[in-house]
């Protein structure tokens, strides 16, 4: 290894050693006061013509703005959409990673994204808000419809990380949520609720598979996520009307933070055991395992078997 590499190696390190918790706010639908021209803003629009017998009623006409894919500085994409009410926008999509080129590093301060968001939009000549919708933003005057939680939970290598997610995706449960929902990368829990979405995924494995929206991606980012299993809640309408947070002043750090935790200590999984402590019949399979002749003691139904129950019943991954 060269004195150059080891440096950025260590300089890695210490980065990663530096970073104690990340809790952040990934996807975001809003809508919010901001003036516009909805025609410039808007990737066309529809007509709507009520019918009256044979013929259509042509002084009752409604117009509805298409939403437009906007794609910020990094390649990542946005979402926004004029709405029927006079100066009101729809926009959904990562804020962070399209204002910074990534995600895997975040922010809690909702109303300063968005603040940020529209001061860009603004300086791209793409909105026209007033100073008294400008200060109304920064106070968190805006509706959230829609927004996803975070938190990077950190290990010490790939390997314990990636086994972590796969005792997830094997033997992990969560009350009140049957509907779980397996991915090559991941796992959901009630992936189709109205309500609430759970999600665990291995975010190393993620931003490769996303690499091109994900421009800004230093070395010392991609080894943390190569740590890194996100857990993400992700709160729809229904859920935040419940709870009264609906409008971005009614959220704070603190409230992210502990709506995150909670969510996360909800989940069951097998305690880890060690190897001592298995049962004799496993700890053979273990040994067997270990020095490589897994094949020659065992039919391949059998190896199956045994790894299924090791991770199931002692949430031990081979």
């Amino acid at each position: 290894i060269t004195f150059q590499a080891y440096q950025a190696k260590a300089k890695t390190q210490k980065f990663i050693e530096n970073v104690k918790e990340i809790y952040a706010v990934d996807w975001l639908k809003i809508e919010i006061h901001c003036d516009h021209d909805s025609i410039t803003l808007s990737d066309g629009m529809t007509t709507y013509i009520q019918k009256q017998g044979d013929s259509f009623d042509l002084d009752n006409i409604s117009l509805s703005y298409k939403k437009t894919c906007l794609k910020g500085s990094y390649n990542s994409s946005i979402f926004i959409k004029s709405t029927k009410e006079s100066s009101v926008l729809e926009i959904e999509g990562n804020f962070f990673k399209f204002l910074y080129g990534q995600n895997i590093t975040g922010t809690t301060n909702i109303t300063k994204l968005v603040s940020d968001l529209i001061e860009y939009l603004k300086d791209n000549d793409l909105v026209t808000p007033t100073a008294e919708q400008l200060k109304k933003i920064e106070c968190g005057d805006f509706k959230i419809t829609l927004i996803d939680l975070n938190k990077a939970l950190v290990f010490e290598t790939k390997e314990k990380a990636i086994n972590y997610l796969n005792r997830i995706r094997t033997a992990g449960s969560y009350p009140n949520r049957k509907n779980k929902h397996v991915e090559d990368n991941g796992v959901y829990f009630n992936k189709e609720s109205k309500r609430l979405v759970i999600k665990y995924y291995h975010k190393g494995t993620e931003i490769i598979a996303n690499s091109k929206h994900q421009s800004a991606i230093t070395d010392d980012l991609k080894a943390l996520a190569d740590l890194t299993v996100r857990f993400e809640i992700r709160l729809k309408w229904r859920d935040l009307n419940d709870k009264e947070k609906l409008y971005a002043s009614s959220w704070s750090d603190e409230f992210i933070r502990n709506t995150v935790d909670t969510a996360h200590s909800k989940l069951r999984l097998p305690d880890e055991i060690s190897l001592e402590h298995l049962p004799k019949a496993y700890r053979k399979f273990m040994i067997c395992y270990e020095q490589g002749q897994v094949h020659e003691a065992y039919t391949d139904s059998t190896i199956k078997r045994y790894k299924s129950d090791l991770m199931k019943k002692y949430g031990i991954s081979l």
